[in-house]
């Protein structure tokens, strides 16, 4: 584990005790893959097992079997595609699962959580200080996060509509968020919400770049989890590693 700083320690210190406001990425960042496919994987599991369930099976084999392909084909870098592209296989994987699945297999998601991360979150909680998850991932995932953990303020995702004759995931709720310039317009939405002044943004890739280029404007903070290396100078300070203890001492320090 390794915490690299791109800022002066007095600089990082007097950013962190005027923050107002956590914004975190979750694929990725607090959760080490997707979320959505942590869900999927557990409904296809389970619908080996029962027979009511079997039904399911040829869409969600046929949608990790895409999966498959991709991690081959781009060498494990699935971002190489785009955010839409992945969405949409998603889309057509989940097409038809009930969503009382999709909640009953959300419930242990921040189970898997990076080690310490929701301890470090916790920090600014206990200062009341509005903790909001924006990510790409589905909001009946978010939404069951938000009442698990208990001190997360919003979850705002990607809404979907529902087939309301049989409760069942039909499609993506029009706008899609799928990208940077889709998440900028939601963080300037939530600053405006929590009148907020001093952002911290938690993020990984490019996604986040509008949203960390904001935060420091406004005299916040940027912490990026495992970016890539072109992304690296770009966070304020970045995490390498899946343990957050570190950042858990980077904020202690500033206290003292």
């Amino acid at each position: 584990m390794q915490v690299i700083c791109n800022r002066a320690k007095e600089d990082i210190d007097n950013r962190l005790r005027r923050i107002d406001l956590v914004c975190t990425d979750l694929d990725e960042c607090l959760f080490p893959f997707f979320t959505q496919v942590l869900v999927a994987g557990e409904i296809l599991f389970e619908s080996f097992f029962k027979r009511n369930q079997w039904k399911y099976l040829p869409r969600l084999i046929a949608g990790f079997f895409f999966l498959l392909c991709i991690i081959v084909v781009t060498l494990g870098d699935v971002k190489r595609l785009s955010n839409k592209v992945l969405m949409k296989a998603y889309e057509r994987t989940m097409s038809g699962i009930p969503l009382d699945l999709i909640k009953k297999h959300s419930q242990y998601v921040h189970t898997f959580f990076y080690a310490e991360s929701l301890s470090f979150l916790k920090l600014f909680a206990d200062k009341n200080i509005p903790i909001v998850i924006l990510s790409l991932s589905i909001q009946p995932v978010l939404d069951i996060l938000k009442d698990n953990i208990g001190f997360i303020h919003e979850g705002i995702g990607n809404s979907i509509e529902i087939d309301h004759g049989t409760d069942t995931f039909s499609h993506y709720a029009e706008p899609m968020m799928t990208g940077g310039n889709d998440k900028h317009k939601r963080f300037m939405k939530i600053i405006s919400k929590y009148n907020t002044q001093c952002p911290l943004i938690i993020g990984h890739s490019s996604d986040e770049l509008s949203l960390v280029s904001l935060a420091r404007e406004r005299g916040g903070l940027s912490i990026g989890i495992n970016p890539k290396k072109r992304n690296r100078e770009k966070f304020d300070i970045v995490l390498q590693g899946v343990n957050w203890r570190p950042l858990i001492a980077v904020v202690m320090n500033s206290c003292q």
